[in-house]
This record gives structure tokens, C-alpha cells and sequence, in this order.
């Protein structure tokens, strides 16, 4: 699945949807990550990571944490790790990427891994290469670890010279499994992209390989090299998925249409070139000669962030409305595209049976005209996630327009990014009449619509509360330009979400104007310690994440409490959820009583739900001493002897 935050508020460690996916969403191509929580490095992780935690599954390691060799032991005899990410934060400093302690520091980690058999997704990002070889070090994880599914080495710098050393290591792993390459942003040269390009031919090491990643390096243009590309893609037609974003020219889009268009071998469904800015319209029509093959089983295209123009962009959208099988486009960022052009593109699919289910057409000409037009097109079709942020030619009445059309038809898409554009005060209120309407809404991003006030964002509480329809699970607010958040739209969400159990993420941008009334409102909906029965009815329970610009709350008392509350709420297992919180932040003593008139034949249950961790050891505690009488034990010449605790 492809995916764009345009809105640009987004501050999550891994790329994984925030959104649980639907039985009809788009199905995920080629390679599938790890689903799991990648922890920062720190004390306590470290602690954790050396117990061997189960629940420490993924690590995100940054080489400014003190103690990074000792994490490396770590994983080197873990069992449970499944994804890790190093990261070199310094080589965003000039010149600090590149010193001893660096590079001893990847080459001491790269020794541990070596010794590790759980990972199956490992991503170095950052490093300059020019003084480590990392691919003889990890020969014996490459071999040995058949768990190991993916490699990615992105953003490095003098990488390009450990490919023929990447290229031995992978010739020697016979048994290695991978899945996905990765080689993103390393200025990789043609003739290192043509020797990798030839491993793809010879290896029958690589029989699950289905993602090559190869976009961005700017050294690269693939030209002369396509026909080699695309001679391994057929030797390993497993491949289902490629990315070459901003490799290639016209020569190259119109070799890789052609190639396409004749190897009916070919398994490609999904294909990146975002960033090709030196195609223009012909390159682009020659590329879309693949799109009209009969064997062609394109699903998705990313064709982002490129100079096409009206004719590029006709060429391209006229061949995709055949594929019966094609689910996402990404056509952000296309600015030579007219709003004419726009609309010429949209008129073909107003008699099509395209079944798109993703389009992300963000930052781009379309109008109040051609926004409708789409709109229209697209109102009663299998679409699920709808990406226009940053459709500045749009105004607030082509946005209200819009949205009286998507009520109208009953349409039920899902995702919803209109961040950045005209929305104003009345269009929010069409969005939460749509929202009312339907429970298939899950994601909204509104963020720097500056149009709202804090009226419109107060409005939103109206479909949080459990009454309403709407099973919103995502919901980003807030724009930098004027200082609508404040305390009044947090108390009215905070209220309105106490019982909700749908939402899961919440942000707000810009949260300057919201001082400890909001942040403790927020809080008390998150637990209610009123009493047992608030705790567990008049409390959310389902979001665990709040996003906020700066760690605003943070600074408020009540900030590790909301940090907390969140951490509980992670929690698939609710029950769980509303134990944590009972024992933790209500009365023990008015726990205790709760338990006084318990009858003997239900304590057992009592005792299991009490004594399960050491959440509860101080409860038991004071259970055991307000009822000795549970304790009495009549010996056998008829004595009774009765437990006693100390004060």
C-alpha cells in the first residue's frame, strides 16, 4: 500500500497505518513488515532487551544513546527480536558521520548481529561506509538467520563501493530467504546498479525475493542498463514490486514500457518512479505502453513528484482506466499539470469501471472544477483513501460542494487527507454531517486548514461521543497560523471521549493555547477514578497515541499521567486495559471493600484477578488484612490458629 502524510504532521517511528485495515481494504504487495512496536533504545529497553522480553519485538537504536555496545550484546542473543533499525543521528551534523567512534561503533553492532537468528527486518541508515565493510561482518547473519527477510541500507554515504561486496555476501548465502532489498538515496552508480542488476539474473538464492528498492540514487541513470533490469526481473519473477524513483529518463520510462509490455513472465504489481524529473510527456507515453499490455498486473503506480504535463498525465491516466485490477495512484506534486489537464484526466473516468481503492493527487492544479468532477467520478466506487492536502486552487465553496456530494451518494470511503487547503467553519460542518451519517470514516487530517476557528474545531466532538454513528479512528486538528486550539475545543473533545471506543490516534497542531485545564481534561477522560463503575464505563480506553507539536504536555503535571494512560490503552486486551487502571489509580482501601462480602466459592477468581502481577500486590495486601477471618485454620486437636499481619 502506498502512502503519503502530507499534511505534514506526522510524527511516527516506523511507517506502519495507524488504522487497523478492513477485510476490503487494499491488500499489501510483495514484502510485509513486521507488526510491531519498535522501542526507542534506553535504560530501560536495554534491561528488557538483555532479559530477553518478548515483548521487546522491534528497536529503533540511535547512536547518540551512551551505552549502543551493550545494547548490540543484547540483540546478538536475543531471541524475540524481530525488527531493528540503526540509526546514525549525527550524520545530520556536518562532518560528525564520519569519525573513528562511528564507524567502530557500525562495525562492534554489525559484529553482534552477526550472532543474532530472530530478526527478520534490519534497516543502517546514515552511515558512511567508506571505512567499514558491513557485508563480510554480517555474512553469518545473511546465512544463517532464516528468519531474515529483509536488508535495507539507505541514506548512506560511499556505499556505492560496498556493492560488489554486498553482491559476494549474497552469492555465498545459499539459504538466505530475503524478501526486500532496500538500497534507497546511496548514490549508487550505473555500473554498481548493473552488477546488482546482473546478481538478480544468477541467483537462485533469491527465490522469495518480491520488493527491489533501488529509488533515488542519484548516480544512476537507467538507460543502457534497463534491458539488464528487466532480464533479472524475469529470471526472478517473484518480484513484484519495484522502486527506480528518479533513475530514469525518457529513453529509460519508454525501455521499462516496452520490456514490460513483451515479457509476459513478468509478476510486477507495484512500481515507483516518484522524483523522475527528467521524463517528460513522450517518456510518459512511452511508459504507458505497459499499462494497455494484456499480461500487464500493474495494482500500483507512484508516479510522484515528476514533470509530467497534461499530455504525460492523459497518457498515463487513459491507460490505467483498463487494468480492472488497479487500486492505488499516487500523482502528488505534479504541478505542470493543469487544472485543464486535471480535468481531462477526471472526464475519462467518468464512463470507466476504474475500481481505484487509494489516490493521492496532493499538491497539486486542480480547481473548485475539477475537484467536483473527480468527486463525482469517484462518489460510488470501492475508494477507500481520498489524498488531496495542499489543493490550494480549491476554495472553501469547491470543498463545501465536495462534500454535499460524497452526503449525497452515501459514499463509504475510509481515509480522508485535506490537510493544508481552504476548509472553513461551514465545510466542517458538511465533514461532521458526513461523519454522523456513516461509521466507515475512519481517518481524518485536517491539519493548517486556517479557515477553521475554534468553533469548527469544537464541532468535532459532536461525532467523538459514543452516541454518534461515527467509528472515527484517527482524527488530526490544528494549524500553526492562528491560535484556534485552545482549552475550550479540548475540554468539548475530552468530554465527548470518555465512553468513545473507536479512537485511536488524536493530534493536535499547535497546542500552545492549551494550558493544564485542557491537558487534565483530557487526562479524566482517559480515566475517571470517580469510582470503580466510571473507571470502567466512563473511560476511553481505546487511544494510545496523542500527537502533539512540540511535547507540549509533557510540561504540565499531568503529563506522565497522560503518557501513562496512553501506554495502558496500547492494550489490544481491554479487560486488561480496565484492570491496570482500577488497581492503579483508584482507593485501595474502597477496592478492598468492594470485596468484603465475597463468597468463599468466587475467591479463587478473586484472588487470580487480584494477584496476577504486581499491579495488584499492594490490594492483596489490603484485602488480606480487612478479612483474617479467611485465614483461620483449625488444627486437629482443635485448636485455631489465625494469620496475624503486621502494620
Amino acid at each position: 500500500m502506498m502512502s503519503s502524510d502530507s499534511d505534514g504532521d506526522s510524527m511516527i517511528i516506523d511507517d506502519a497505518s495507524s488504522s487497523s485495515a478492513d477485510d476490503d481494504s487494499i491488500a499489501v504487495i510483495g514484502y510485509q513488515a513486521p507488526d510491531v512496536d519498535c522501542h526507542l533504545a534506553d535504560d530501560n529497553t536495554l534491561f528488557r532487551l538483555s532479559a530477553n522480553d518478548p515483548a521487546i519485538a522491534g528497536l529503533f537504536l540511535e547512536t547518540t544513546y551512551d551505552k549502543p555496545e551493550r545494547v548490540g550484546v543484547a540483540i546478538g542473543k536475543n531471541t524475540h527480536l524481530q525488527q531493528v533499525e540503526i540509526c546514525n543521528l549525527d550524520a545530520c551534523n556536518q562532518g560528525l558521520s564520519r569519525t573513528p567512534k562511528i564507524t567502530a561503533l557500525l562495525e562492534s553492532l554489525c559484529k553482534s548481529l552477526a550472532n543474532n537468528r530472530s530478526i527478520e527486518h534490519l534497516k543502517i541508515k546514515h552511515f558512511d561506509h567508506s571505512h567499514v565493510d558491513i557485508f563480510p561482518i554480517l555474512a553469518p547473519f545473511f546465512e544463517h538467520n532464516l528468519n531474515l527477510r529483509c536488508i535495507d541500507v539507505s541514506q548512506s554515504q560511499n556505499f556505492s563501493e560496498r556493492i560488489p561486496s554486498l553482491i559476494s555476501t549474497l552469492l555465498q548465502s545459499e539459504r538466505i530467504q530475503l524478501e526486500r532489498i532496500n538500497m534507497w538515496f546511496n548514490s549508487i552508480g550505473d555500473a554498481q546498479a548493473a552488477n546488482l542488476f546482473n546478481t538478480l539474473n544468477i541467483m537462485p538464492g533469491l527465490p522469495k525475493l518480491l520488493d527491489l528498492h533501488f529509488g533515488l540514487n542519484r548516480g544512476v541513470q537507467v538507460t543502457r542498463d534497463i534491458e539488464v533490469l528487466v532480464q533479472g526481473l524475469v529470471m526472478n519473477n517473484t518480484i513484484k514490486r519495484l522502486d527506480l524513483g528518479r533513475q530514469i529518463g525518457n529513453e529509460g520510462a519508454t525501455s521499462l514500457g516496452e520490456f514490460m509490455a513483451v515479457n509476459n513472465s513478468l509478476k510486477l504489481k507495484s512500481i515507483g518512479i516518484s522524483s523522475s524529473e527528467l521524463v517528460s510527456s513522450e517518456g510518459w507515453q512511452g511508459f504507458s505502453r505497459c499499462l494497455t499490455a494484456p499480461n500487464c498486473m500493474l495494482e500500483e503506480l507512484d508516479i510522484s513528484m515528476c514533470n509530467i504535463d497534461d499530455q504525460g498525465a492523459l497518457a498515463i491516466v487513459s491507460a490505467l482506466i483498463h487494468l480492472t485490477n488497479f487500486e492505488a495512484l499516487n500523482m502528488s506534486s505534479n504541478r505542470l499539470v493543469t487544472a485543464a489537464g486535471w480535468m481531462s484526466c477526471f472526464r475519462l473516468l467518468l464512463d470507466s469501471e476504474f475500481s481505484l481503492k487509494e489516490l493521492i493527487l496532493s499538491y497539486n492544479s486542480i480547481d473548485d472544477e475539477g475537484a467536483e468532477l473527480l468527486v463525482n467520478s469517484l462518489a460510488h466506487t470501492p475508494l477507500k483513501t481520498w489524498d488531496m492536502a495542499g489543493s490550494e486552487a480549491v476554495t472553501a465553496a469547491g470543498w463545501i460542494a465536495c462534500f454535499q456530494i460524497l452526503l449525497d451518494s452515501e459514499s463509504s470511503w475510509e481515509n480522508f487527507n485535506l490537510g493544508r487547503n481552504s476548509i472553513d467553519d461551514e465545510g466542517v460542518a458538511m465533514l461532521v454531517s458526513l461523519l454522523a451519517s456513516t461509521s466507515t470514516v475512519r481517518s481524518l487530517k485536517l491539519s493548517c486548514n486556517v479557515s477553521i476557528t475554534t468553533h469548527g474545531w469544537r464541532s468535532f466532538a459532536d461525532v467523538l461521543r459514543p452516541t454518534s454513528s461515527s467509528k472515527l479512528r484517527e482524527l488530526r486538528i490544528g494549524t500553526f497560523a492562528q491560535e484556534a486550539i485552545n482549552d475550550d475545543v479540548i475540554v468539548f473533545i475530552a468530554a465527548a471521549i470518555k465512553s468513545n471506543n473507536s479512537l485511536e490516534v488524536f493530534a493536535v497542531l499547535d497546542d500552545s493555547e492549551i494550558s493544564i485545564v485542557g491537558w487534565f481534561a483530557l487526562a479524566r477522560s482517559l480515566c475517571d477514578n470517580s469510582s470503580i463503575s466510571d473507571i470502567c464505563h466512563n473511560s476511553n480506553h481505546s487511544l494510545h497515541t496523542i500527537y502533539d507539536d512540540t511535547g507540549y504536555y509533557d510540561d504540565f503535571p499531568c503529563g506522565r499521567l497522560i503518557s501513562s494512560l496512553l501506554e495502558m490503552n496500547s492494550n489490544s486486551n481491554k479487560s486488561e486495559v480496565v484492570r491496570a487502571k482500577i488497581l492503579r489509580f483508584f482507593d485501595v482501601d474502597a477496592i478492598g471493600s468492594v470485596f468484603a462480602n465475597t463468597t468463599e466459592s468466587i475467591l479463587p477468581s478473586v484472588f487470580g484477578w487480584i494477584g496476577k502481577d504486581c499491579l495488584g500486590f499492594s490490594l492483596m495486601y489490603s484485602f488480606v488484612k480487612r478479612n483474617p477471618s479467611l485465614f483461620k485454620v483449625e488444627t486437629s486437636d482443635g485448636h485455631v490458629l489465625e494469620f496475624e499481619m503486621g502494620q
